[in-house]
């Protein structure tokens, strides 16, 4: 009877801190600026394809046109990958947090909520980006081009990105364990996924682009929104990338032994 006590208060502790943090993200000034900056970064695009697409025919070469244009590469490295790590950044803080780190019986539990803390803003932070893809849209005035492959292909890219934000994130988390800063995390992940980018928007459709990870999350690689099998095994793929990322951070978190004894 006392464990399921525990149990119990401890599920509720967890479901707290969760909701906790996703209230804060959903208050803080970090995330309306970026809500700001992508608005006004998308207008543009909405300006463009409003004085373009009135004789576009092919309403499914518009849809794609526009979310990568939306999200291009330099949108990405500028605007939403250093917001993300910019906002993850007050997640980790909060779980090196002492006497958030007291409430935890074992690093297993505490590694497993920071994860979870993760995954929340990960899926707040793709969905403002996939609603201002859809408020660009009805800005154009294209909402004919809303159609099953449209949502499939929306639907694709929204577990993509939360996956892709995933690795972001256990990266993030990884640099903060070795450099015990999270403020050093910001830069040094940065600077590590940066390379990549690079080369994927240079080397834009050839194999060298596939190497960087905006190509994947962000749908880069599509030269048509009909989704197939192989767009499904490239969310597989980044999953089983970021639970091996999460476990190596585990594991160095483990060994360094910071917070609690064997």
């Amino acid at each position: 009877m006392m464990n399921q006590i525990l149990a119990r208060n401890r599920t509720v502790k967890i479901k707290k801190i969760h909701r906790l943090l996703a209230r804060t993200l959903l208050k803080s000034k970090r995330l309306y600026i970026f809500i700001a900056l992508i608005l006004i970064a998308s207008l543009g695009v909405g300006w463009h394809y409003r004085a373009v697409t009135a004789n576009t025919e092919n309403k499914n070469d518009m849809l794609l046109s526009i979310y990568q244009d939306t999200l291009s590469t330099i949108t990405i490295l500028i605007i939403i990958v250093p917001f993300f790590l910019y906002l993850i950044e007050f997640v980790v803080e909060v779980f090196n947090k002492c006497n958030v780190l007291l409430k935890y019986r074992n690093l297993k539990e505490w590694w497993y909520d920071e994860n979870i803390s993760m995954l929340i803003f990960s899926v707040i932070f793709t969905f403002i980006i996939n609603l201002v893809i859809l408020i660009i849209i009805l800005f154009i005035g294209k909402i004919s081009i809303i159609d099953i492959n449209m949502i499939k292909f929306l639907i694709v890219g929204f577990f993509l990105q939360i996956a892709g934000f995933l690795i972001l994130s256990s990266i993030f988390n990884i640099v903060v364990l070795l450099v015990n800063h999270p403020f050093l995390g910001f830069p040094i992940t940065y600077f590590i996924i940066l390379p990549f980018s690079l080369i994927g928007y240079i080397f834009h459709n050839s194999r060298a682009s596939m190497l960087a990870l905006n190509e994947y999350m962000f749908l880069g690689y599509k030269e048509n929104i009909i989704i197939n099998i192989d767009d499904i095994f490239k969310i597989l793929w980044l999953v089983l990338i970021y639970l091996i990322i999460c476990l190596i951070g585990y594991f160095i978190v483990k060994d360094k032994d910071i917070y609690w004894k064997a």
